[in-house]
């Protein structure tokens, strides 16, 4: 009850900003939350090309979380959503693992807390798995540096992909893609903020600034 609640209280302020036209970047004990946060422009072809990877191989990228709470970096088969998809697929109970706790707590990505009912859960799983079975499913977003690839969205497309063992096809942004983005923007300049606690997050976003164009 009280994860509901807190959700919803975190649904009417991000109303309040909407309203108001404000964008707020907060600091909480898990990291940077964003409220009214920017949409993400979309991928075109100007800015990307489309890849097909290895779901085991993409590792995740930027959350705004701090260093003792990211998973920036973190491949997808290690992940909490490689957890829950594989308790999913064996029709156990997930309320324990680590990715509700994290969701339940706002610790999971950028993100408020939120909570998410099993069997919504369960419909997710069940309807992406057959979208990628089918061929038949939304390219997650990924950026390349070097020889990684991380996960910008679609997080939950790339494990269960891993989990079926199946490749799967991305879009590959490139750099100025996100470097040019204003809620990267943003994320960043409050996260320079306390630059120590997020040094795992901004090495990351300094890593891409470098890459090849």
């Amino acid at each position: 009850m009280w994860v509901k609640m807190k959700s919803l209280w975190h649904l009417w302020v991000h109303r309040f900003y909407k309203l108001i036209g404000v964008t707020r970047y907060k600091f909480t004990r898990y990291g940077v939350k964003a409220y009214n946060k920017k949409q993400v422009a979309a991928p075109s072809k100007e800015n990307s090309r489309e890849i097909e990877v290895d779901p085991a191989e993409v590792k995740l990228g930027f959350d705004g979380l701090n260093n003792r709470y990211t998973l920036a970096g973190v491949p997808i088969v290690k992940s909490p959503h490689f957890e829950l998809e594989k308790l999913l697929e064996a029709g156990q109970p997930t309320e324990s693992c680590d990715y509700v706790k994290r969701e339940r707590t706002g610790s999971l990505d950028g993100r408020p807390c939120l909570f998410v009912s099993g069997e919504s859960r369960r419909a997710a799983f069940e309807r992406s798995k057959k979208q990628l079975l089918d061929g038949k499913y939304t390219p997650p977003c990924v950026f390349q540096i070097g020889s990684d690839i991380y996960a910008i969205d679609g997080k939950h497309r790339l494990a269960a992909a891993a989990l079926l063992k199946k490749k799967i096809r991305c879009l590959c942004v490139k750099p100025e893609f996100i470097l040019n983005d204003s809620y990267h923007k943003g994320l960043c300049d409050k996260m320079r903020k306390r630059a120590g606690d997020y040094s795992k997050n901004l090495e990351l976003m300094e890593r891409l600034s470098k890459a090849p164009r």
